[in-house]
């Protein structure tokens, strides 16, 4: 009878140990809205990656697993996201001076005056005023795509950081395991949000470096034509 009467109450307190982690997970764990992940069955795999972790911290506990290495890689790779943000920006500020330069000197050159001379020159269509047509407006339609890749590249964006809240801070006393997996899981959206910001970024970057190059040609080739 003593013996049952201790598997009941054995019973119970797995019960309700159970139902107070649940508990636990429930106030701490991190609920995406559609805003933050568009489909309901991504939102629900990211609690089940939260819910997994915080399972086997709970039943191996912390000293028996990596999480804690892995939230220092995490970190360390916002970190790096941001380095890589800072230079896509600085290489993108670069151009744009550079392109600005280049245009300041066509200014004060005349080549654009001189182009419109070309155009004015007479009222019958010739092979100048054609190249001039073709020139400036290849020169024109050039400078608006590198304005607008500038202009994307260096659009602002608020940038995914951890945010310790008073959520967390709460969870670092009533669960160690909760706050660690609510920190990893914060950490990793973070990540995956930055990553794919910056790989958008480089493929503008790239883009806006071919239009520079593509730009500086058809500056060259109206330098050497009106000279010629």
């Amino acid at each position: 009878m003593e013996r049952e009467k201790y598997k009941s109450n054995k019973s119970e307190l797995l019960v309700g140990d159970k139902a107070q982690k649940q508990c636990l997970f429930e106030k701490y764990g991190i609920h995406y809205t559609e805003r933050d992940v568009k489909t309901e069955s991504e939102r629900d795999k990211l609690l089940d990656r939260q819910q997994y972790l915080f399972d086997g911290l709970c039943d191996k506990g912390i000293d028996h697993t990596n999480i804690e290495k892995v939230l220092d890689i995490a970190i360390e790779e916002l970190h790096q996201q941001e380095i890589i943000k800072q230079n896509i920006e600085y290489k993108v500020s670069f151009l744009m001076a550079f392109l600005g330069i280049l245009l300041g000197v066509l200014v004060q050159g005349n080549i654009f005056n001189q182009l419109f001379l070309w155009i004015k020159e007479s009222s019958l269509l010739s092979m100048r005023q054609i190249m001039a047509c073709s020139l400036l407006g290849m020169l024109l339609l050039c400078a608006i795509s590198v304005l607008f890749s500038i202009f994307r590249a260096l659009q602002p964006k608020q940038y995914q950081r951890i945010i310790i809240d008073d959520e967390v801070f709460q969870a670092t006393v009533d669960s160690k395991e909760m706050a660690l997996v609510a920190l990893l899981e914060a950490a990793t959206y973070a990540l995956d949000k930055n990553s794919d910001h910056n790989n958008k970024k480089s493929k503008i970057l790239s883009h806006l470096i071919v239009e520079s190059i593509v730009f500086i040609v058809i500056i060259i080739m109206t330098v050497l034509i009106l000279a010629g």
